[in-house]
């Protein structure tokens, strides 16, 4: 009896934690503006960020322990991308309303289209393209 209550407990407390996680997920996803400096996915010492249709400042910021380049991308929303690694940053604006594009990096690949693509690149190498600019 005793066990079957303390079963009964743990899923009840697990579907309150369940419920904030929720809750928190929705008001921040819900915001009309955020900053975002979490990677979406992470691969091959590649710390990668992703936006869609949202006013957002993504910023990808890695100082080499774990992470060395960073590649964002934006799609269909107001956006400033912000890169600061060791290695190499790739930045691509596509279809939105682009803010601005700043990149600090050993190597940087930057590319805005329909957008202000106000690209800002301090790098060593930089690669920087600009599509149906306004």
């Amino acid at each position: 009896m005793i066990a079957k209550m303390l079963g009964l407990l743990r899923v009840q407390f697990l579907l309150v934690i369940f419920s904030v996680f929720l809750f928190v997920s929705v008001i921040h996803k819900t915001s009309a503006a955020s900053d975002y400096t979490q990677c979406s996915l992470r691969q091959n010492r590649t710390c990668y960020q992703y936006s869609l249709a949202r006013r957002r400042n993504l910023t990808c910021a890695v100082n080499g322990d774990k992470f060395r380049n960073c590649h964002q991308i934006g799609n269909a929303g107001a956006l400033n991308l912000t890169c600061i690694a060791p290695d190499a940053c790739k930045q691509r604006c596509l279809a939105s309303n682009c803010q601005s594009l700043q990149c600090n990096s050993k190597k940087c690949n930057q590319y805005c289209i329909r957008g202000r693509c106000n690209m800002e690149c301090n790098s060593d190498e930089c690669v920087q393209e600009c599509d149906v600019s306004g």
